[in-house]
């Protein structure tokens, strides 16, 4: 009855949208107890809403402006977030405020959308994407992760800080960074300004945390440089021209531990035919010198802006309320444990999240930080728990592996180390026996990069850590570590220093965290 009253060109938004208006009056005739009839229903509803997500956030360029790549590459790049925004997997079964924090999204997406659809020049779509769009990038992802929730304890600053969707972090060379700034300039984006910290460690998490994205850049990385560091017979004579090299990348990767316990969206550089240092679970930039890096940049940028990098998770939040409970149902503080009750047993996120964030606000001292990071929160379970050993996988390392596995065993702790691990996925592995050990054991020599990711990671979420080396002088090489204390070790001339410092550590002998 209404479709000739539909104006002209809108036409086919009006089918869809009465496709999928058919569908949802249909939901009632599913039999809710039979998966193939709630499967085919969801399968189709599906196709309703990507057709309608496709009618109301296609965008069409005007003029000229279909020439512009990266505007080119944001319609793309739009398009492909309105499918993931309107999935209806994401919006079945929320409960408690998730259904809120859904429609103050997608009212803020519709605004932004309507503004976009009037732009007629690139300097307005700049404008709106810095204005609203980028904002509702960085809180959906944050809601895709909302079962992520995870209680840390580092020892860094940890007062609430509200990023900037705008602001990008920069670890890396100057080269890099000059192409970042590019483009930044295009994009309307600005890096980060210094934070004011204690330290200049501190001042570059609080960096971190105040940005919308972060650039890694992992081109200073040469694997020919970690070879000969390896090859040499005596560790602590380590050429300290090629340490300082290698302390280059070892900050980087650092810093890249720090972001996947915060949940940063990210963009890695690397060079073209030098793969990332470790094993990394995002698609990185290959730089390839010949003229089209600044492309590259910009539109990888945009993408770790709007694209997916690991998509939504699913399960509950179960994990964190347990960790909270223990850690904090004994509290004197009367309105603590009445926040602890009223979330006890919810699997509404988005009350958990505000309900533990308001909690966390109440408490004395250095407070914990309630991060929704890359991948599940972990914590450390009931009982003697588990040693996790972060380390190059290098026959430099073994005589520490040992040393190690044997204080482990007087201990009476379970030893862990990322390679026996015969899980596939080893980044999230490595996050998972890290977020949940007792103790961490990193061993920093040569400043293997897989073993200072795994250091940025603990230090990132608190865990008690000995860190250790066989380089003399590695903190004039490593600037996360400057004020930290680290021992060196020598097993050349024995193992009975490592195993006593080994045996008081696990002994709990004032065991402290990185940056204690």
């Amino acid at each position: 009855m209404l479709r000739p009253y539909i104006p002209e060109g809108l036409e086919h938004t009006w089918d869809d949208m009465a496709g999928m208006m058919s569908g949802l009056a249909s939901a009632g005739e599913v039999d809710a107890a039979d998966p193939v009839d709630i499967g085919s229903w969801t399968s189709d509803m599906s196709g309703h809403v990507g057709r309608v997500t496709r009618s109301a956030t296609g965008l069409a360029l005007p003029g000229d402006l279909a020439e512009i790549a990266h505007l080119r590459q944001f319609m793309e790049l739009f398009t492909s977030f309105g499918d993931r925004f309107f999935d209806p997997a994401l919006w079945t079964g929320l409960v408690g405020n998730d259904d809120e924090e859904r429609d103050r999204m997608s009212e803020r997406l519709a605004a932004a959308t309507k503004l976009l659809r009037f732009a007629d020049t690139e300097a307005q779509f700049i404008h709106h994407q810095r204005g609203a769009l980028r904002r509702v990038a960085m809180e959906f992802r944050e809601f895709e992760r909302r079962h992520n929730l995870m209680l840390a304890y580092p020892d860094y600053p940890t007062a609430r800080i509200t990023p900037d969707a705008n602001a990008v972090f920069f670890s890396g060379s100057g080269a890099v960074e000059d192409l970042v700034l590019h483009a930044c300039g295009i994009l309307g984006m600005d890096l980060t300004p210094a934070q004011q910290a204690g330290t200049r460690t501190e001042g570059r998490w609080q960096q971190l945390r105040a940005s919308g994205v972060a650039v890694f850049d992992h081109t200073a990385y040469d694997p020919g440089v970690m070879a000969s560091m390896d090859a040499t017979a005596d560790p602590a004579a380590a050429d300290s021209r090629l340490l300082e090299q290698a302390g280059a990348v070892a900050s980087v990767a650092f810093e890249t531990g720090w972001a996947h316990a915060l949940g940063s969206a990210v963009l890695v550089v690397t060079t073209k035919g030098t793969p990332a240092p470790f094993d990394i679970d995002v698609e990185t930039v290959a730089l390839g010198a010949d003229g089209r890096d600044a492309d590259r940049v910009l539109a990888g940028l945009q993408a770790a802006i709007y694209g997916l990098q690991r998509g939504a998770t699913h399960g509950g939040v179960d994990e964190v309320l347990r960790h909270a409970r223990s850690r904090y149902a004994a509290s004197p503080d009367e309105t603590v444990r009445a926040m602890l009750d009223r979330v006890s047993g919810s699997q509404a996120a988005t009350a958990v999240r505000r309900t533990l964030g308001a909690l966390v606000d109440r408490l004395p001292g250095q407070k914990p930080l309630l991060l929704v990071p890359a991948f599940p929160g972990v914590h450390q379970p009931d009982g003697p728990g588990h040693v996790f050993h972060a380390t190059g996988f290098r026959d430099w390392a073994r005589p520490c592996q040992d040393e190690t596995r044997r204080a482990c065993e007087r201990a009476g702790i379970e030893y862990r180390i990322g390679f026996e691990s015969l899980d596939p996925q080893i980044l999230r592995s490595v996050w998972s026996d890290i977020c949940s050990a007792a103790f961490v054991v990193a061993d920093i020599t040569h400043l293997n990069p897989n073993a200072v990711l795994e250091l940025g990671i603990a230090a990132a979420v608190g865990r008690p850590t000995l860190i250790l080396t066989r380089n003399r002088n590695v903190h004039a090489c490593f600037p996360p570590v400057e004020k930290v204390r680290v021992h060196h070790y020598d097993p050349d001339r024995g193992t009975a220093q490592l195993s006593a410092l080994l045996d008081t550590f696990l002994g709990g002998e004032n065991p402290t965290h990185l940056a204690g």
